[in-house]
């Protein structure tokens, strides 16, 4: 290390060069690195937090200082706040830790470590969020329960007198099908090759979920490599495309699957924003960024992620408003409302419709599907919270702002605002004012419209269905509506979503109907369907 001004600056150990920060490294992974780029996202950051913070940029040699591990003190208050907000996933802390890149030609102690370098998951917060993605399709409950970074790096180095819990082991398993966790943390040598071949040949099988990543690999390796000189146009429209069928398939694809494949087009993304020279293309990349991040943040709220979910729309909003589109940055935000609507916050679900509603209006742009999305919901909203007045006004403007929309502002599809997912809110509304004749007409509509093999819109719907019928004091009928609602939903579409929604027909019981047949079995079909789901 070296002293500088009275700061220590960490070296590497290998080359000599002052040791980067974590936030260097974020920096260079969402193509911030350069300060023009970075002043950007900090603006737009700090007004979403304080419009008083906008203008406390750090200078020029202060980012820079910022790169350079070893730092003794923490940025300035303001600093802190904005940062943490670009990097939702990352305390002040951890931002500023060192980080060092493992040297060429380091040798693995254990095959785990090898295997880890191979998927560029070796770093811990890589690989929390790798162990994160697979515990979700095993066992949400341990969710957040990854190893402690020490323990990590014992584990990498082979330093481990017995193999993890059972539980780790399971997980680890899953993250490398057809390796044990005894084969995992057994000791390699420098020569020994993982490759392919050796996964074709390992017990005569072909591990699948293993080969087709490293397949991935290759494709993703030998695109960043034809791109090394500029991102074609011909590159970005087939990035857009992506992103619409992306948009579509989310309507109809299980929230997990559908999580798998987002991540994984979300880094070829990333690898290819690196290599962009033109102004025109990087926004063009951004906006697909943005959307994709929308899509993501959508899934973990369906799965009942909140934490997530914001995280994921915190990234996705400041991105959007980097590329300066107007429909992007509304579309982005409307999406965004459903996370505390679904999640009991109506005060803060009611500002986030009335800020895009504002938005909308100030881009003059009220025949867009972000628009029309954004009224409908704050209509819903104001009868959540009881405004039947302010409501009924912006029903009649959700009206107003569907019949505007065009063709292709209606398709079926995340970022459209077709006739059904019109329906579907406008029963809601109806059902919150009491009006059960205008919501069943709505729920008909709607319910009409929609195929079979789309599943969470018309759950709702039927649930709500049953909500108004227990409001209406026809207790038998709402709750056997309810119960065939949950145990028709398909394993693999079982989410927190439905699960929550389901227990406000429960608490809409009456009293006196508490201990009533019908409602003990609606109450045993919930708690089946909450153990289900938590399996």
């Amino acid at each position: 290390m070296i002293e500088r001004k009275g700061e220590t600056i960490l070296l590497e150990p290998v080359t000599g060069k002052p040791a980067s920060t974590v936030l260097r490294v974020l920096l260079r992974e969402r193509n911030l690195h350069t300060y023009p780029r970075f002043k950007v996202a900090y603006e737009t950051a700090a007004k979403s937090v304080d419009k008083a913070l906008v203008g406390s940029c750090p200078s020029l040699s202060t980012f820079k200082r910022w790169q350079l591990a070893g730092q003794t003190s923490k940025p300035h208050p303001e600093h802190c706040v904005v940062l943490e907000v670009i990097f939702p996933e990352w305390s002040v802390e951890e931002l500023f830790d060192p980080h060092v890149e493992l040297a060429t030609g380091t040798r693995d102690s254990t095959l785990l470590s090898r295997l880890l370098r191979e998927r560029y998951a070796n770093k811990y917060r890589a690989f929390c969020r790798a162990y994160d993605a697979t515990t979700m399709g095993i066992d949400t409950s341990m969710v957040g329960r990854y190893p402690a970074s020490r323990q990590f790096a014992d584990w990498l180095s082979g330093n481990v007198s017995e193999l993890p819990d059972r539980q780790h082991c399971k997980i680890l398993e899953a993250m490398f099908p057809g390796y044990t966790a005894a084969q995992l943390f057994s000791p390699v040598k420098n020569s020994d090759t993982v490759g392919p071949v050796e996964l074709v040949k390992r017990s005569g099988e072909l591990q699948e979920s293993d080969f087709l990543w490293r397949i991935d690999r290759s494709r993703y390796d030998m695109d960043r490599t034809v791109a090394e000189s500029a991102v074609t146009s011909a590159q970005a429209d087939k990035i857009d495309q992506m992103v619409k069928l992306h948009a579509r398939a989310c309507v109809t694809t299980p929230p997990s699957m559908m999580l798998s494949r987002l991540i994984s087009d979300f880094d070829e993304l990333r690898m290819l924003i690196s290599q962009v020279r033109s102004p025109s293309t990087l926004v063009r990349l951004y906006q697909a960024v943005a959307e994709i991040g929308a899509l993501v943040a959508d899934e973990f709220m369906v799965l009942g992620d909140t934490h997530r979910a914001w995280a994921w729309h915190h990234s996705a909003t400041t991105v959007a408003d980097m590329t300066g589109l107007p429909d992007l940055r509304l579309q982005v935000r409307s999406l965004g409302i459903l996370i505390p609507l679904y999640y009991s916050d109506s005060h803060e679900a009611l500002n986030m419709a009335i800020e895009a509603c504002d938005l909308g209006k100030s881009f003059e742009n009220k025949s867009s599907p972000g628009y029309a999305l954004a009224i409908t919901l704050k209509a819903l909203i104001l009868a959540q919270t009881g405004l039947v007045d302010e409501c009924r006004v912006a029903l009649d403007e959700s009206g107003d702002s569907f019949v505007r929309l065009d063709r292709s502002g209606k398709i079926d599809s995340v970022f459209g605002f077709s006739e059904r997912r019109w329906f579907f809110y406008r029963a809601r509304t109806f059902a919150e004012l009491g009006d059960f004749d205008g919501a069943w007409e709505a729920q008909d509509r709607a319910l009409a419209l929609y195929p079979d093999d789309v599943v969470g819109d018309p759950t709702i719907i039927r649930l709500d269905r049953a909500l108004c019928l227990v409001r209406r004091n026809e207790i038998d009928a709402g709750c056997e509506l309810a119960s065939s609602t949950l145990l028709s939903l398909p394993a693999e579409h079982r989410a927190q979503i439905f699960l929550r929604y389901s227990k406000r027909i429960l608490d809409a019981v009456p009293e006196k109907y508490y201990n009533h047949q019908s409602v003990n079995q609606y109450r045993l079909v919930v708690t089946d369907s909450h153990q289900a789901i938590c399996v």
